[in-house]
């Protein structure tokens, strides 16, 4: 599954929070949740970032100035310029910040001003999708009948042994 890694200053913490809480840790790199305890915060970093699809930069005031979010933002240019990562959003959450305010490689991709959490999930959304391929984007459609013939097996208490089901899937 295509992750989104979560640049931000530890000042926006709650808004990212909110984020990644709506996209589900399936769908992020979020330092809280996928950041192993007691490692190297740098090689945390970049393993993370290898992992990544899609680098997402919460832009503020604070984060411009944080070490941290640019060790990140280098090492996403460099994973850029190599090839290894797919896609890029700048959000800026912060009014105060310029476009210009961002490092030039980032202003060539898409950035947005999003001061809501919900519409900067959706965006993120938008944008792990956007770097699916083909074989990734099968939409699920003619599958009503199926559902409703399990629906049907579920209510139905015909016998008396009970019914096991057992559900699985290849998560691609």
């Amino acid at each position: 599954m295509r992750k989104a890694f979560l640049c931000h200053s530890s000042k926006d913490k709650e808004y990212v929070r909110i984020v990644a809480r709506r996209l589900t840790r399936a769908r992020i790199i979020f330092d809280e949740i996928s950041f192993e305890p007691g490692e190297d915060f740098r090689n945390e970093i970049t393993k993370r970032l290898d992992a990544a699809s899609v680098f997402v930069y919460f832009v503020s005031k604070d984060s411009l100035k944080s070490v941290w979010c640019n060790f990140e933002v280098d090492e996403a240019h460099i994973r850029k310029i190599s090839g290894s990562l797919d896609g890029q959003l700048s959000i800026i959450i912060d009014r105060k910040v310029k476009y210009d305010d961002l490092a030039k490689w980032l202003r060539k991709f898409k950035t947005v001003i999003q001061t809501r959490p919900s519409q900067a999930t959706r965006d993120i959304q938008h944008s792990l999708f956007s770097v699916l391929s083909p074989q990734e984007k099968k939409p699920f459609i003619g599958r009503q009948q199926l559902l409703a013939e399990f629906v049907k097996s579920l209510s139905t208490f015909e016998s008396k042994v009970p019914n096991i089901f057992v559900i699985t899937g290849s998560g691609k």
